[in-house]
């Protein structure tokens, strides 16, 4: 009698059986293989991937919470490649139980939200970010692929600014007027960039803050590039983000920036013996200049808008700290800010015609949405940032520590500004900021693992 082959057909010599049952347990190896080689090919393009979702949170079409929801399949898509390719979920950073933690009050936040549908675009805006985050740490594992991310941030950075040239609602009388220099500017219909601003443009403030962040990273690139060509364009890169920063008249931007060039400043010359005295003009030059101004007269200036005065802004902290007071442990619900001040804790020095859509402080906001356990969180992530970049600099006059400087240097803008004003999670210059850490979390690890000098 015939033996059954593997298809199932009588097969008249045994011996054929063998060779077909053979040849089907040699072919396994070759289709695992290929699944694990696809699995490969897809954790090494994470990035490339991730620009779906990334750009749907940039430019916030008008669809669907669940069709935008749909774009977030990519990232455990992903992950799970990774994990069959690798062995590991992702690589582990020092900056894994903030995150978690951020994630969680995320979560948690949704019990006390009046708005589910603000509270899911934030998270979706954060899940977004995180991966972003991750990407970074798992695809750049060698300084030239960092410095390549170095440069897609700068031109990234430079189209920003070229958008915001078009189309920004320009505040023309904070630091000095030039009336006619902004009616040269040219300008799009506000209409075609939509999905990108607000109907009205973008806001000079998030604009100014946005871009500030990139100029210590253009510095960076400046210092390390060897090349006369690299030079030249990130010099002109530095020169297209400061003038259109300079352009906003954002305040607490522009201080922002000054006081992290001074920081690079003064790390530059303390790690060079030989201009290490040059510190003490610096430092006396500083000193005068605290000592002679007016503390009440700096914080006006500062604080202080055509729409809402410098109390204006006080009484919004104010606000802010009573909902952390009624709320410490759950937050008041991401993005929902606006829509329960009116109602439970009104305004009385900032007119009805004004709607602030946060509390006009990065902390304080990050309070209110997430809870203390949320604000304890963003601290330890944002300390343990400056520790690791603290250790990469301190290793000595490389381009490794350049690097850091310059990523350091752009945190700091971050966390300055957001004394005054508020570009957390929930705005699109999010993207920057994780960027940032993901690109300094990645030089650290690097760093850890061999001399990049």
């Amino acid at each position: 009698m015939g033996s059954k082959g593997v298809e199932g057909e009588t097969l008249s010599n045994p011996g054929e059986a063998s060779a077909s049952q053979s040849t089907w347990k040699a072919a396994k190896p070759t289709v695992r293989a290929r699944l694990k080689g696809a699995a490969n090919w897809i954790a090494e393009h994470e990035l490339w991937l991730l620009a779906l979702p990334v750009g749907l949170n940039l430019i916030q079409l008008r669809i669907p919470l669940q069709y935008n929801a749909l774009s977030l399949s990519v990232i455990p898509l992903v992950w799970c490649c990774r994990k069959v390719a690798t062995g590991s979920w992702t690589r582990r950073t020092p900056l894994d139980l903030p995150i978690v933690f951020i994630l969680l009050m995320t979560l948690v936040g949704f019990y006390p939200s009046v708005d589910s549908g603000l509270s899911m675009k934030y998270a979706f805006k954060v899940i977004v970010e995180v991966a972003l985050f991750y990407g970074l740490v798992n695809s750049i594992n060698s300084l030239d692929r960092l410095r390549v991310a170095l440069w897609v941030l700068l031109v990234s950075g430079v189209v920003m600014a070229g958008l915001g040239v078009l189309n920004t609602q320009w505040a023309a009388s904070k630091l000095f007027v030039l009336p006619r220099l902004y009616e040269k500017l040219p300008h799009l219909i506000l209409s075609r960039l939509q999905p990108l601003s607000s109907p009205t443009g973008f806001h000079p403030n998030i604009v100014g803050g946005t871009l500030a962040m990139l100029v210590p990273v253009a510095l960076a690139l400046l210092i390390v590039e060897s090349s006369v060509v690299g030079r030249l364009l990130s010099g002109l890169g530095i020169a297209v983000l400061s003038g259109v920063a300079i352009l906003t008249q954002s305040r607490g931007a522009l201080s922002a920036l000054g006081v992290s060039l001074l920081f690079m400043l003064a790390w530059i010359l303390w790690h060079y013996r030989s201009l290490r005295y040059a510190l003490i003009p610096l430092g006396i030059t500083i000193a005068a200049a605290v000592y002679f101004t007016n503390t009440i007269q700096l914080l006006e200036w500062l604080l202080s808008d055509v729409s809402m005065p410098m109390a204006g802004r006080v009484e919004l902290w104010q606000r802010a700290l009573y909902i952390m007071q009624d709320f410490p442990y759950t937050g008041l619900g991401p993005s929902t800010f606006p829509l329960v001040v009116p109602v439970m804790y009104p305004l009385f020095l900032i007119g009805p015609d004004v709607q602030p859509g946060h509390a006009h402080n990065l902390y304080l906001q990050t309070g209110v949405d997430l809870g203390l356990s949320g604000l304890i969180a963003f601290v330890a992530l944002i300390t343990t940032c400056f520790v690791m970049a603290s250790k990469v600099v301190d290793q000595g006059q490389n381009k490794a520590s350049s690097i850091a400087l310059g990523l350091l240097a752009g945190l700091q803008v971050y966390l300055i500004h957001g004394l005054t004003d508020y570009v957390g999670v929930s705005t699109k210059p999010g993207i920057v900021v994780w960027t940032i850490i993901g690109l300094m979390v990645a030089l650290y690890r690097q760093c850890h693992r061999r001399d990049l000098s």
